[in-house]
């Protein structure tokens, strides 16, 4: 507590000071409550007014660690408590020290701490939880699934952290493929407040395991409930995915629909509905769909503008189109060289159905100093030879 001592200007002389400070502790509290904590922490640092007595101090003293939790500032709380005695402080406090501590990247401190909680069920469960979390989101599955099994075995009555541990035991079980183990997990979790992202889940695993007839059923019974909740978005971008490769364009149309609502899959479900309308010779829709892709800054402009020139090309016979959407991915600086070299080569054949030898041989001479060997470089050397163009060193 010497910490919030200094915080706070603590003095022999004035913390037995009288009623002038009420007004400031009752504000402090009452933004505390209020849950305005960036106002909360603004009068508490700046006023520097001490409490009454020392119950009072240890109850401001939590509300502001809680403030600082709540806005983010973990390295206030990290370095408020790290020289200090940890014994002042109670255990709800040292678990925010501990999250704190990860935060910060103080692993060692974390498991110190943690150690500190043990006896306290739900304190503990939570402490060995974000230890879990933290080694999961740093790319160590096996060391999290030691923390999640931990939450299991030694406080089994800490029933939402359990049954939150099996869910990153499951995650941890997709992201290495062992479906089948991920769907038994999956399949013990109760709690109520967990069932949407335990349903999405299996119907992930369903998927990738290859019993999708298991993951259409469970889609359909659960779309409902699933479409209020944010795990729907990977449920949707699953079943668009799967009525992609099944070439069905009605159900793809009913899934698309209602991947809408979602704005981070809006793009992707658009541009499979491009591909799917293109694959399955719905042209007018997939050039539709592909244009509006390229007014809009994302992953899919380039390939989109690639099949916006073969439709130009093979579908509307406009060569002009076509070249000028060929032209745009050979210039791209995002796009794939295998989408570059393919749309140079287009540019190079349309250069010369133009007759425009120069600008058929730029584009030839730009694959085959690109691809040294290979298919390209020997369509291009091909095209040369077709089209009898001169003074190419390459050739």
């Amino acid at each position: 507590m010497a910490e919030a001592y200094k915080l706070l200007d603590l003095t022999e002389a004035t913390f037995s000071s009288g009623s002038i400070f009420t007004d400031v502790i009752s504000k402090c509290t009452t933004l505390y409550y209020l849950k305005k904590f960036d106002e909360f922490i603004t009068v508490f640092e700046k006023e520097k007014i001490p409490p009454f007595d020392l119950i009072q101090l240890r109850e401001l003293q939590a509300m502001l660690f809680r403030s600082y939790f709540s806005v983010g500032k973990f390295e206030k709380i990290y370095n408020l408590m790290y020289n200090d005695d940890l014994s002042n402080y109670h255990k709800s406090e040292l678990l925010v020290y501990a999250v704190s501590a990860l935060k910060v990247g103080d692993l060692e401190t974390a498991k110190r701490v943690t150690g500190l909680l043990v006896g306290e069920k739900e304190l503990y469960a939570e402490s060995l939880f974000s230890l879990g979390k933290y080694y999961q989101e740093n790319k160590k599955p096996d060391d999290a699934m030691g923390y999640y099994s931990r939450i299991i075995t030694e406080c089994p009555t800490a029933l939402e952290f359990v049954d939150n541990a099996k869910i990153g035991i499951s995650e941890v079980y997709i992201q290495k493929k062992r479906y089948q183990d991920a769907i038994s997990k999956l399949s013990e979790i109760k709690i109520p407040r967990l069932q949407n992202k335990k349903n999405a889940m299996l119907i992930v695993s369903y998927f990738e395991a290859g019993e999708n007839q298991k993951a259409v059923v469970s889609t359909e019974t659960l779309l409902n409930q699933l479409l209020q909740a944010n795990e729907g978005e990977i449920v949707m971008k699953y079943n668009l995915e799967y009525y992609y490769k099944e070439k069905n364009p009605q159900k793809f149309d009913q899934y698309w629909l209602f991947s809408l609502k979602y704005k981070n899959l809006n793009q992707y479900a658009d541009f499979l509905n491009a591909k799917l309308s293109y694959e399955t010779m719905n042209y007018n829709k997939a050039y539709n769909l592909f244009y509006k892709l390229t007014q809009q800054e994302g992953r899919f402009t380039d390939e989109s503008l690639y099949r916006l020139g073969m439709i130009s090309l093979f579908v509307y016979n406009n060569i002009t189109n076509a070249k000028i959407f060929f032209s745009k991915v050979a210039e791209s600086k995002s796009a794939e060289m295998k989408l570059k070299v393919k749309s140079r080569i287009n540019c190079a054949i349309l250069s010369k159905e133009m007759n425009k030898p120069a600008d058929s041989k730029t584009f030839l001479d730009s694959v085959i100093a690109e691809s040294d060997r290979g298919l390209p470089n020997s369509q291009a050397k091909n095209l040369y030879e077709a089209f009898g163009i001169g003074g190419n060193e390459n050739k």
